[in-house]
């Protein structure tokens, strides 16, 4: 049997739990209940019974009402069919899904008055909204700055938005490593080259394709989206995009043979 040691700390009153046990507590006592302190005790057992419950029921229930992607998630809610108390843990569920910590008065905006309609700003740049059962979270895109570099030939620049860098070079003999892909015919070469992301309504001819496509249309095809999508590099020469990033020089702009300006992307900015 161990003897008891008292701990310095449990006299310091800085700390909550020392002010509880010794100000309180008896106050408490002394003025309300003498037996509070086994209320109490009898009060957290019946709350850690029940918390155990509601537990196994939103772990039952979530995964067949909630979907969630890199942008956020959506969560189905039935006032009909589900009690206000499994509502509430469920939505906390959900949002601590996402790494949102909800507050009783965020869990009360989102459910409202049982209108069904409604949104609401949450911490950290998220938001939700309610239509009808749905409860839909989404992370507000930080405005996004275009980005624009010359891009020198031969040379190379580093492009942080979209963690690659950049090298032209002018072969001197034929490069076996190197397709038509990769080739801009040397005419280009004598104008300015720039980096940039892609914009609006631009298009381009892919290698191999009989015609050019949107931009917008190539990159959804490859399953690009979001700002990954919106930061996309392009190398443009004037008003042209002569090559876009996973899709090489455009068709019509490649060197003939194997002589001409030579693009390599690699992973990972220098900078």
């Amino acid at each position: 049997m161990q003897t008891w040691r008292e701990d310095a700390s449990n006299q310091d009153l800085r700390h909550t739990r020392n002010r509880i046990r010794q100000e309180i507590l008896p106050l408490l006592e002394h003025k309300v209940n003498p037996a509070v302190c086994e209320t109490l005790a009898e009060s957290a057992d019946i709350a850690r019974a029940e918390e155990a419950y509601w537990a196994k029921e939103v772990d039952r229930f979530l995964p067949h009402i909630w979907s969630a992607d890199e942008r956020g998630g959506t969560l189905t809610l039935s006032p009909r069919s589900l009690p206000l108390a499994l509502r509430r843990r469920l939505l906390r569920a959900a949002a601590e899904n996402l790494g949102i910590a909800l507050e009783f008065r965020h869990v009360e905006e989102i459910l409202g008055d049982g209108s069904g309609e409604g949104s609401s700003v949450l911490p950290n740049q998220w938001t939700v909204s309610r239509h009808g059962e749905d409860v839909t979270f989404m992370r507000s895109s930080p405005p996004f700055s275009e980005y624009h570099y010359e891009l020198p030939v031969p040379g190379k620049v580093s492009v942080a938005e979209a963690g690659i860098v950049l090298e032209t070079s002018v072969p001197e003999g034929p490069d076996r490593s190197a397709k038509n892909d990769d080739l801009v015919h040397s005419r280009f070469a004598k104008h300015k080259w720039v980096v940039r992301n892609w914009r609006a309504g631009e298009r381009f001819w892919p290698a191999h394709t009989k015609e050019p496509k949107k931009i917008k249309e190539l990159l959804q095809d490859r399953h690009i989206t979001g700002e990954e999508k919106r930061r996309w590099p392009v190398i443009a020469c004037g008003d042209e995009i002569i090559w876009l990033s996973g899709f090489g020089v455009r068709r019509d702009f490649q060197a003939n043979g194997a002589k001409g300006v030579l693009i390599r992307q690699i992973q990972g900015s220098d900078k």
